[in-house]
C-alpha cells in the first residue's frame, strides 16, 4: 500500500466528517479543516517527503542497483573457467545480500586449490531470506555500489587471475581470498549498498529405499 501524504490523510478525515448524518455537530471541525488545506504554509510543508517515504524510496534505489549488479557479474562469469568446470551436482547462483544484517563468516581452505566457503553465522540462511547457505563456496563479489573506478580481479578461463578496469571492488576467482571478501564486507557497509555474491552451490543426494528392490536416489539442493 503505497504512503499517504499528510495532507491525503487529512483529506481523508475531512471526508468522513463530512459523511457524517449529524452534519451540524462537525460543521466547525470541516471549517478548521478547510482553512488548514488551504494555508499556504502546509501545502508546502505537508509535500515535503516523509522519513519512511525516504527510506522506502532508498530501499527501492539499493535493491534495484542490486538486481543490474546481479545480472552483470552472472554476464562476466559466463566466459570463466568457473562455469565451464561446474560438476553435475552443482549450479552457479547468484545473490545479493545486505551485508551488515547477514554479516557472513567464511573459511578459505588449505586444500591445493583453495576454496572460500560460507560456514556462519549458523542461522546465515535466515538472515539472508534463503540467498546464502552455510558450504557455499564464494567465486564472484561485488561491492562496488555501481562505481568504476578502482581495478578488479578477475579469472581467466584457465582460472588465472587477471585485472581489468570495470569496476572497484569485484573479484571473480575459484580461489578468492578471504582478505578480499572481508574488505569488500567493508566496502558493502561503508558505502551503503548491497553485496552481490556468486557461489557454488553443491546438491546432496537422499537415498530413499521403498522396498528391498525399489532403491530411489533423489537429488536435492539444500
Amino acid at each position: 500500500m503505497p504512503f499517504q501524504s499528510e495532507e491525503e490523510r487529512i483529506r481523508e478525515v475531512l471526508r468522513e466528517l463530512k459523511s457524517r448524518k449529524e452534519g451540524g455537530d462537525v460543521k466547525e471541525d470541516i471549517e478548521r479543516i478547510e482553512r488548514i488545506l488551504r494555508d499556504p504554509l502546509f501545502k508546502q510543508l505537508s509535500h515535503q517527503p516523509t522519513s519512511s517515504q525516504e527510506v522506502f524510496k532508498s530501499d527501492n534505489r539499493r535493491n534495484s542497483s542490486a538486481e543490474k549488479r546481479v545480472v552483470e557479474l552472472s554476464k562476466r562469469i559466463e566466459s570463466t573457467a568457473i562455469r565451464k568446470n561446474l560438476k553435475p551436482n552443482q549450479k552457479l547462483l547468484f545473490v545479493y545480500v545486505d551485508a551488515k544484517k547477514v554479516d557472513p563468516v567464511v573459511l578459505e581452505t588449505k586444500e591445493k586449490t583453495s576454496r572460500l566457503l560460507a560456514v556462519g553465522p549458523k542461522d546465515v540462511k535466515n538472515r539472508s531470506a534463503g540467498k546464502l547457505r552455510i558450504g557455499d563456496c564464494i567465486v564472484a563479489i561485488d561491492a562496488s555500489g555501481g562505481c568504476s573506478s578502482t581495478p578488479s580481479t578477475v579469472s581467466d578461463t584457465n582460472g588465472v587471475s587477471t585485472t581489468t578496469s570495470t569496476h572497484s571492488f569485484i573479484h571473480i576467482n575459484q580461489t578468492i581470498k578471504k582478505t578480499d571478501f572481508e574488505g569488500s564486507i567493508r566496502q558493502s557497509i561503508d558505502s551503503n549498498q548491497h553485496l552481490v555474491i556468486g557461489v557454488i552451490r553443491e546438491a546432496t543426494s537422499m537415498v530413499f529405499c521403498l522396498n528391498e528392490s525399489n532403491i530411489k536416489t533423489f537429488i536435492t539442493w539444500i
